[in-house]
């Protein structure tokens, strides 16, 4: 996972640091964050606009052209998201806080796969997730810390240990492979 045959520039690891901040730490605090303070469908909404986010700024920073009917797509998009959550979501409203958190993540995903991009071209995917995921890992860890601590570790299930695992082998590392 850390090899990679190509030897790194300055800005390809400059570029593995931020991405690994953004792309990992920062969508996970905030897509965590967000789902504990909004409904699940919300998030599952907002969330689910991911690749219209990357594809809107894809476009309007040059790197693909969007057909009209991915435009218009786009926009029934997100009128559809502004109709299911932004209804509810006003200030002050129960969920607001999570939807932002949870749209502030969407824009953490949008600028981590654009700006992998280029590392993609010139190295491996395996090897740009596994470097931002151990970067991004490394303050998260001191944020989940305190939680950890007091955590009961002898009522946590069998099962839940299992859905760990599965999640992170599938969820984490086939996911992201299949992302890119």
């Amino acid at each position: 996972v850390f090899f990679t045959p190509h030897p790194l520039t300055t800005r390809d690891k400059w570029d593995l640091f931020w991405l690994g901040l953004v792309g990992h730490f920062a969508y996970q605090f905030c897509f965590v964050g967000g789902v504990d303070a909004t409904s699940v469908s919300n998030a599952a909404l907002i969330i689910g606009a991911t690749p219209v986010a990357v594809a809107i700024v894809s476009a309007f920073l040059g790197h693909e052209r969007i057909a009209p009917a991915h435009w218009l797509g786009a926009a029934i998009s997100v009128t559809g998201i502004y109709f299911v959550v932004g209804h509810g979501a006003t200030f002050g409203g129960a969920t607001l806080k999570g939807d932002l958190l949870v749209i502030v993540s969407v824009s953490c995903w949008t600028a981590y796969t654009l700006g992998a991009g280029r590392l993609i071209a010139r190295h491996s995917p395996l090897y740009v997730t596994g470097m931002t995921m151990a970067i991004g890992g490394i303050p998260y860890v001191f944020f989940a810390l305190p939680q950890f601590l007091v955590l009961d570790w002898a009522r946590v299930s069998p099962w839940t240990w299992v859905a760990l695992v599965l999640s992170s082998l599938l969820a984490l590392n086939v996911a992201y492979l299949i992302w890119y």
